[in-house]
């Protein structure tokens, strides 16, 4: 996929059923990359969202994307702390962000580059 096609541009099915498609290759990768908006309610969260799916989220963020969650307040404290930590990595720019998600791509640990991540993309 390029950084910049809209989701309008994809090949979106009426439904997905995991015994005959890959969701995560099929539908939400191709979606993450391709928005400016991610909105989410779930029972749960965290950031291994962002874990299996690096370099959606670098295009996500590469294309001003921004995040919204509603999710049980149940979160890693990891996560908690990147939630408290976003004033002060917005202001750093999402360039920074993107940096971070391609490091997740190329590294074999996740550790900060992780948290960073999920700090960047929370407004």
């Amino acid at each position: 996929m390029s950084i910049g096609k809209s989701l309008i541009s994809l090949d979106i099915r009426d439904g997905y059923s995991t015994t005959y498609s890959d969701l995560l290759n099929d539908f939400y990768i191709p979606c993450i990359e391709n928005s400016k908006s991610y909105k989410r309610r779930a029972g749960y969260f965290n950031s291994g969202l962002i874990a299996i799916a690096p370099l959606a989220f670098a295009n996500f963020v590469q294309n001003g994307g921004h995040m919204q969650l509603i999710c049980n307040p149940g979160l890693k404290e990891s996560d908690y702390e990147a939630i408290i930590d976003s004033e002060n990595i917005l202001r750093k720019g999402k360039e920074r962000a993107y940096e971070d998600l391609l490091a997740i791509h190329h590294s074999d640990g996740l550790g900060n580059s992780l948290v960073k991540a999920l700090s960047s993309l929370i407004a």
